[in-house]
C-alpha cells in the first residue's frame, strides 16, 4: 500500500506507520469503497471509467508485482500498493446499478461492482482502522473544542476508534499498557474529514 506502511493485523484492525494530516472533501458521497477485499487472486485487477465509460485508468498487477496505478496517487482518499490498499469516495451510480461512482482527485469516475469490492459507511471505516491525535488535532476529555485537552506524548500512539458521536469519535490508544489512554477525537469538519488516516504519497 505505502512506502512505510507497517500491515499489522489485529482483530479486524489494520494499523499504518505513514499518517498525514487529512483535509479530504468528500460532499456528495456517502460511503468509503474498498478494493480488494474478501476473495481476490493476483490477477484482479480494476478498470476505472470516465463517465461516457471510455478507460481513464487500471489497476492492474505488472510483472508480478503488487497491483499500483500512477494515475490515481495522490487522487484518492487512502493508497498503498504494497497491501492492496485503494480506498475511494464512494456512491451509488444513480443511472446505472452495475458501477460505482468515485471520487478521483475533483473528477468524478466509475468502477464496475465486483464480488471483491466493498462500500462501507464512513461510521464502519473509522471502526475498521486505526488512526493517530496530534498537537493539531488533540484528544479532548468531551466531545467539543472547548474541552480540556488530554495530555499524551501522541507522536508514537495509535487509537482505535469505540464509538462515533456525530464529528467526534471516542477513542482508546492501542497497547498502552501501563497508562491506558482514552478520549475524544475530531474526525470530521463539515464535509472534510480532518483525522489523521493512511494518505496518498
Amino acid at each position: 500500500m505505502r512506502t512505510f506502511c507497517i500491515f499489522i493485523i489485529c482483530s479486524t484492525l489494520i494499523i499504518f506507520n505513514s499518517f498525514a494530516q487529512t483535509n479530504h472533501q468528500y460532499k456528495g458521497y456517502n460511503k468509503i469503497l474498498l478494493l480488494y477485499n474478501g476473495h481476490y487472486t493476483e490477477e484482479t485487477g480494476y478498470k476505472i471509467l470516465n463517465e461516457d465509460k471510455s478507460l481513464f485508468a487500471e489497476i492492474k498487477s505488472i510483472n508480478g508485482n503488487e497491483p499500483s496505478c500512477e494515475k490515481i496517487k495522490g487522487k484518492i482518499f487512502a493508497y498503498c500498493d504494497t497491501y492492496y490498499m485503494f480506498h475511494f469516495f464512494v456512491r451509488n451510480h444513480v443511472k446505472d446499478s452495475n458501477y460505482y461512482d468515485v471520487k478521483v482527485g475533483s473528477a468524478n469516475k466509475l468502477i464496475c461492482k465486483d464480488s471483491t469490492i466493498l462500500a462501507i459507511s464512513f461510521e464502519d471505516y473509522l471502526k475498521k482502522y486505526y488512526c493517530k491525535a496530534s498537537v493539531s488535532n488533540p484528544l479532548r476529555v468531551k466531545p467539543n473544542d472547548n474541552s480540556e485537552k488530554v495530555k499524551a506524548n501522541y507522536g508514537k500512539l495509535f487509537f482505535t476508534c469505540l464509538k462515533v458521536n456525530g464529528d467526534w469519535i471516542y477513542v482508546e490508544c492501542f497497547d498502552c499498557k501501563s497508562r491506558p489512554i482514552k478520549g475524544w477525537l475530531k474526525w470530521r469538519i463539515g464535509n472534510s474529514i480532518i483525522l489523521d488516516t493512511p494518505y496518498v504519497y
